[in-house]
């Protein structure tokens, strides 16, 4: 598994947990790569340009989905 597999797999777990603030800290971390990627998305959020909502692209759900089928789809 390459590293931007284990991000998405990461990603994933992190997304279907209780989000803490390490764990946002850890996702700030992951995020940037799976957007290039193509396998997030983020959008503005509110009025501060550092708010926003991401999200796993249909490409990054089918790659995730691919490397653990048996993960709870997203």
């Amino acid at each position: 598994m390459n590293a931007l597999d284990r991000a998405l797999v990461r990603a994933r777990e992190i997304y279907f947990g209780d989000l803490s603030d390490e764990l946002d800290a850890e996702l700030g971390e992951l995020l940037p790569s799976l957007i290039e990627a193509g396998y997030a998305r983020e959008e503005p959020w509110g009025d501060s340009e550092d708010w926003f909502l991401w999200s796993f692209t249909d490409a990054g759900r089918k790659r995730a989905d691919e490397l653990d089928p048996d993960a709870e789809a997203g």
